[in-house]
């Protein structure tokens, strides 16, 4: 029992990441909640205005249109900055929220007045997620229960039986909006985590683990932005298999397969930490090489040709397949860095294998 219920807190814990993650890329979403629970505080303050008013406590009403200014003010501020924490308006509404509500529970002529609070559960789940949103119901909820033990009670027009049959219909309001939201929450996870695997299997290539060509186009965007802002430029490394052709007619296509993923994780292996292999097509990889300029991309490719000749591909039965590669080498220089397009750059590259190609192979030019 303990168990499930620590898999059930650890769920609504990453549920709330979720809804954090959401709130900092829908902003549609963000305003949309928002407004919600504006709406329902502004609409609380109107009410406690009117009620103050009735009630000649005209000393408190300040104090309410100061909360709908904190309100309007914050919801302004998020509106034009929609990337920011929205955590923090979002409590500071349920605190006006509830101090409203509480001051139109005590100014309340009849049991009907109370019964607000009813939506309240509801509004702070929907808001503040699981975690937040229980926190403070639960401040609440112990607040209610002082009212009710202490002679606090006598400023509440309640029936004596009353207390106990509304702190029973509040808490089961909490736990029913706490599971729906529990409920849709892992619903919306699930297929969060289902349309990552999709995006992740259409950027990946099957064979060899590798980034595929949409991938590299995607980190290539990046990278030139990133060093068009920074200053330093960056080298893409063009590998072609020499004759692999000549693998696949005398072996076949799977003992091709093998010998693919073979090169590839030698790739892997040799380049830096912060270098990416993708596969570019065929028997062609690319590499992506951050903050490289163009010695220092013919030095890794060397190292990276000198690899693949001296780690022959062994098949099942011990038979030896050696292996060399061509390598086509660009970087700009860094005031080429915004006037040269993604296109370009990789064409350059593929232009320096050709010409590797021509010089006999086995090479690296650039």
């Amino acid at each position: 029992m303990m168990q499930s219920l620590t898999k059930i807190f650890r769920q609504s814990l990453q549920i709330d990441s979720l809804d954090h993650d959401m709130f900092a890329q829908d902003t549609h979403l963000h305003r949309f909640k928002f407004l919600i629970l504006g709406g329902v505080s502004i609409l609380l303050l109107f009410s406690a205005i009117a009620a103050s008013i009735a009630a000649e406590d005209y000393y408190i009403i300040p104090a309410f249109v100061l909360a709908a200014a904190l309100i309007g003010g914050s919801w302004g501020y998020y509106k034009k900055h929609p990337a920011g924490n929205f955590l923090t308006p979002m409590l500071i509404t349920g605190i006006i929220i509830m101090l409203s509500g509480c001051y139109l529970f005590f100014t309340s002529k009849t049991d009907l007045g109370v019964y607000w609070f009813l939506l309240y559960p509801v509004i702070m789940i929907f808001s503040l997620g699981l975690f937040y949103g229980s926190l403070l119901f639960a401040f609440s909820y112990v607040l209610l229960i002082i009212i009710f033990s202490t002679p606090l009670q006598a400023s509440v027009y309640f029936h004596p039986a009353s207390p106990a049959y509304f702190l029973t219909a509040i808490f089961a309001a909490f736990i029913f909006s706490w599971s729906m939201e529990y409920i849709s929450g892992r619903a919306h996870l699930s297929l969060l985590k289902a349309f990552n695997l999709k995006e992740e299997e259409a950027r990946t290539d099957s064979l060899t683990g590798l980034g595929n060509r949409r991938d590299l186009q995607n980190h290539l965007n990046w990278l030139q932005a990133q060093s068009v802002r920074s200053g330093h430029t960056f080298a893409i490394n063009i590998v072609d298999i020499d004759f692999f052709k000549r693998v696949n007619d005398k072996y076949g296509h799977d003992m091709g397969d093998l010998v693919l993923r073979h090169v590839a994780a030698i790739l892997v292996g040799q380049v830096r930490s912060a270098d990416r292999v993708f596969r570019w097509g065929g028997e062609e990889f690319a590499i992506l090489m951050p903050a490289t300029g163009t010695i220092e991309a013919l030095i890794i490719a060397e190292r990276l040709r000198q690899a693949v000749q001296d780690l022959p591909y062994r098949d099942v039965d011990g038979n030896l397949i050696r292996l060399t590669i061509s390598v086509g080498i660009y970087s700009a220089s860094v005031n080429k860095l915004g006037s040269q397009s993604v296109h370009e750059q990789i064409k350059q590259a593929d232009m320096n294998l050709y010409k590797a190609k021509q010089l006999g192979r086995n090479r690296v030019y650039g």
